[in-house]
């Protein structure tokens, strides 16, 4: 018994724990839409007006939960198009060809009243289980199927939300 059991549990707590990360990711990726819908509204109706980008960032990462660290972790990206079709373009890459954060692509331009707007918001999840990528080991390195994207092994989870302006002044 003690022989199967020493077989079996390592399998076991790797499956337990692959399925508490995707739970986590999951979790993570849901509270960051909502808080960008949120905090989106402010900008929305106007009452985002004299925001500066930490401002905003404060908006968002006071409505996600608090094991998510906003400090160096999140980055939100406001940008204004003059049409939805230009919008649907959207910003440039958060991530280079080789999995890594490009520095300095974000911005922040909330527009004004009936301005097309889109928010994105990146967050850098560090993986708290390091569990080899099956997709990768079968594959010889392409078409991976892991929860990290990042060179680093860490997972970007990125929300966004485009919207038209109320009609307010400003």
């Amino acid at each position: 018994t003690a022989v199967e059991f020493a077989l079996v549990i390592g399998p076991f707590l790797a499956i337990l724990f692959a399925i508490m990360e995707v739970a986590l990711v999951y979790f993570a990726t849901f509270s960051l839409e909502n808080a960008t819908e949120q905090a989106a509204r402010l900008i929305r109706t106007g009452q985002a007006q004299g925001f500066s980008a930490g401002d905003f960032k404060t908006a968002v990462c006071d409505r996600v939960p608090a094991f998510m660290d906003c400090g160096n972790d999140l980055i939100v990206d406001v940008r204004t198009f003059p049409s939805l079709s230009d919008a649907a373009n959207g910003a440039p890459d958060a991530v280079d060809d080789d999995g890594n954060m490009i520095d300095g692509f974000e911005q922040f331009n909330a527009g004004g009243g009936g301005s097309i707007v889109l928010v994105n918001v990146y967050y850098h999840w560090k993986l708290f289980a390091a569990l080899p990528d099956i997709g990768k080991l079968l594959s010889g390195g392409q078409n991976s199927i892991g929860l990290g994207n990042l060179a680093d092994g860490s997972r970007l989870i990125t929300s966004a939300t485009v919207f038209k302006n109320e009609p307010f002044d400003g």
